[in-house]
C-alpha cells in the first residue's frame, strides 16, 4: 500500500515509528518475526526495531539491524515500559507486537497511512488497533490448535469495548506523556488496563482491520493451560476486596459465558466449535488448584 512520507513541520523530520517486541523465552521465534519486519513495505528510515530482553538467563547476541536492551523487571509490560522510556523523545508513534507474531509486509504501511489520517481528522484518536490472525501448522489442526483457532485474539470485538491486545497496537508518543506507561506489575490484562485509563483521558481508539499480524495456535494443551494461569493469576494479583472474591467466584462457576462465547463464533465450523468447548471445560476442571496455588501465593506464570 502507498504511503506518502510524513513530515513534522515543527521539527522538519521524517514521523518515526518505533517497533517494541518484549522477549522472554521465545528467541527460537525472533528470527521469523524479523524477517518479516526487515520485509515492510514502509521505507527502513521511518521505523526502527527494539528487543526487549526479559530473560536473565538469556544470550542474546548482539546485532546491527535492530536495538536490543535489557529489562530485568519481570513482565512483557515492563519490557515494553523500558522500551518506551529509552525513545520516548526520539519517536511519534509506538507500535507492539509479540515475538511470536508474524506481520504482513504491508502491516506498519497501513498503520503509518491510518496515522495520517487520523492526524489530519481525528484529533483525539492516538491509539491503533489491528487484526490478529490465528494460523494453523497445517490444514488438519489438532484440537488444541482448534481451540486457539475458535477462540483467537478478536481486535474488532475488543476494539467495540475500547482496548486492544498489544499482538497488535498502536500507541502515540503523547499519549504515554500524558497517561503514564503500563501497570509494570502485570503479567497479563496491561494492554486493556492502559486502553481503558486513556479512553478516560479522552483519548480514542480506532481498529484498522487492513493492518495484519499472524499468530500461530497453541498446539498443546499445556500450552494453552499456562496462557489461562497467567490471565487468570494475574486477575487475581491486581484485584483487592469484593473484586477478588468475585473473581474467585466467576472462575469456579461452570464456565457458561467463556462456553456461549466460544458457540457463538460461526465463522469457524460447528466441529470446531465443539471441540474448543470441551477444551474450554476441561481449562474450567485445572483452574480449580490455580487459584488456590495464586492465594497461597505462589508465583504467578508470566509466559
Amino acid at each position: 500500500m502507498p504511503c506518502t512520507p510524513d513530515v513534522d513541520e515543527t521539527a522538519g523530520r521524517v514521523r518515526q515509528l518505533t517497533v517494541v517486541v518484549p522477549v522472554y523465552r521465545q528467541w527460537t521465534m525472533v528470527e521469523s518475526l524479523l524477517a518479516c519486519l526487515q520485509a515492510q513495505t514502509l521505507a527502513r528510515h521511518r521505523f526502527r526495531i527494539v528487543l526487549v530482553d526479559n530473560d536473565p538467563e538469556a544470550s542474546v547476541a548482539s546485532r546491527t539491524d535492530v536495538e536490543v536492551v535489557t529489562c530485568t523487571t519481570p513482565g512483557a509490560y515492563a519490557a515494553r515500559n523500558a522500551a518506551i522510556d529509552l525513545w520516548i523523545d526520539e519517536t511519534d508513534w509506538f507500535v507492539f507486537t509479540d515475538a511470536d507474531c508474524r506481520p504482513a509486509a504491508d502491516w506498519l504501511a497501513v498503520l503509518a497511512e491510518t496515522i495520517d489520517e487520523v492526524e489530519a481528522s481525528e484529533r483525539d484518536c492516538r491509539l491503533i488497533s489491528g487484526d490478529v490472525v490465528m494460523t494453523a501448522s497445517g490444514p488438519r489442526p489438532n484440537w488444541a490448535e482448534i481451540f486457539d483457532l475458535v477462540k483467537g485474539i478478536p481486535q474488532r470485538d475488543y476494539a467495540s469495548q475500547g482496548f486492544a491486545a498489544t499482538a497488535n497496537l498502536a500507541v502515540s508518543a503523547a499519549v504515554f506523556r500524558r497517561v503514564g506507561r503500563f501497570d509494570a506489575t502485570a503479567f497479563s490484562g496491561g494492554d486493556r488496563q492502559f486502553c481503558l485509563t486513556a479512553s478516560a483521558r479522552g483519548y480514542s481508539l480506532r481498529y484498522q482491520p487492513l493492518a495484519r499480524v499472524r499468530h500461530p495456535a497453541r498446539r498443546t494443551f499445556e500450552e494453552i493451560l499456562r496462557k489461562a494461569r497467567r490471565v487468570r493469576g494475574a486477575q487475581l494479583r491486581r484485584s483487592r476486596g469484593l473484586e477478588r472474591w468475585a473473581r474467585i467466584a466467576y472462575a469456579l462457576a461452570p464456565p457458561v459465558l467463556p462456553i456461549s462465547r466460544l458457540w457463538r463464533r460461526r465463522d469457524q465450523p460447528s466441529r470446531y466449535r465443539l471441540i474448543a468447548v470441551l477444551v474450554q471445560c476441561r481449562l474450567w476442571v485445572r483452574e480449580g488448584p490455580e487459584i488456590v496455588r495464586i492465594l497461597k501465593g505462589g508465583t504467578a506464570e508470566r509466559r
